[in-house]
Protein backbone atom coordinates (compact mmCIF):
# COMPACT_ATOMS: atom_id res chain seq x y z
CA UNK A 1 0.00 0.00 0.00
CA UNK A 2 1.28 3.48 -1.37
CA UNK A 3 -0.17 5.44 1.24
CA UNK A 4 0.50 4.34 5.05
CA UNK A 5 -0.68 5.86 8.06
CA UNK A 6 2.99 5.74 9.65
CA UNK A 7 4.46 7.15 6.13
CA UNK A 8 8.14 5.82 7.04
CA UNK A 9 8.79 7.30 10.00
CA UNK A 10 10.08 3.82 11.76
CA UNK A 11 13.20 2.07 10.59
CA UNK A 12 11.37 -1.83 11.01
CA UNK A 13 8.59 -2.95 9.11
CA UNK A 14 4.49 -2.39 11.39
CA UNK A 15 3.74 -5.24 13.69
CA UNK A 16 0.83 -7.32 11.07
CA UNK A 17 -1.88 -6.07 12.97
CA UNK A 18 -1.33 -2.38 12.06
CA UNK A 19 -1.21 -3.58 8.11
CA UNK A 20 -4.29 -5.15 8.34
CA UNK A 21 -5.60 -1.22 10.28
CA UNK A 22 -4.26 0.44 7.46
CA UNK A 23 -5.69 -1.52 4.91
CA UNK A 24 -9.32 0.23 5.43
CA UNK A 25 -7.28 4.01 5.66
CA UNK A 26 -9.05 4.94 2.04
CA UNK A 27 -12.27 3.86 2.60
CA UNK A 28 -12.52 4.94 6.15
CA UNK A 29 -10.97 8.67 5.00
CA UNK A 30 -13.98 8.59 2.58
CA UNK A 31 -16.62 7.93 4.91
CA UNK A 32 -15.60 10.14 7.90
CA UNK A 33 -17.91 12.45 8.09
CA UNK A 34 -20.65 10.02 8.50
CA UNK A 35 -18.43 8.07 11.12
CA UNK A 36 -18.19 11.39 13.21
CA UNK A 37 -22.04 11.98 12.80
CA UNK A 38 -22.92 8.71 14.29
CA UNK A 39 -20.79 8.95 17.20
CA UNK A 40 -22.54 12.38 17.88
CA UNK A 41 -25.44 10.53 17.66
CA UNK A 42 -24.63 7.55 19.89
CA UNK A 43 -22.88 10.21 22.72
CA UNK A 44 -25.99 12.31 22.22
CA UNK A 45 -28.15 9.03 22.94
CA UNK A 46 -25.56 8.05 26.21
CA UNK A 47 -25.99 11.57 27.37
CA UNK A 48 -29.95 11.62 27.28
CA UNK A 49 -30.38 8.17 28.74
CA UNK A 50 -27.67 9.33 31.63
CA UNK A 51 -24.94 7.06 31.28
CA UNK A 52 -22.37 9.68 30.21
CA UNK A 53 -22.40 13.57 31.17
CA UNK A 54 -22.00 16.27 27.98
CA UNK A 55 -18.32 17.11 28.69
CA UNK A 56 -17.28 13.12 29.22
CA UNK A 57 -14.56 11.97 27.50
CA UNK A 58 -16.74 10.55 24.47
CA UNK A 59 -17.07 14.26 23.79
CA UNK A 60 -13.38 14.98 23.85
CA UNK A 61 -12.69 11.95 21.74
CA UNK A 62 -14.98 13.13 18.90
CA UNK A 63 -13.01 16.32 18.93
CA UNK A 64 -10.21 14.50 18.29
CA UNK A 65 -11.20 12.50 15.72
CA UNK A 66 -12.70 15.12 13.49
CA UNK A 67 -9.70 16.73 13.86
CA UNK A 68 -7.41 14.11 12.84
CA UNK A 69 -9.67 13.04 9.73
CA UNK A 70 -9.58 16.84 9.06
CA UNK A 71 -5.88 16.68 8.68
CA UNK A 72 -6.10 13.54 6.14
CA UNK A 73 -8.51 15.15 4.66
Amino acid sequence: MANKMWGGRFGRKPDPLMERINVSIEFDRKLYRQDIAASKAHATMLAKSGIVTAQDELTRRIIVDVCFWQKMG
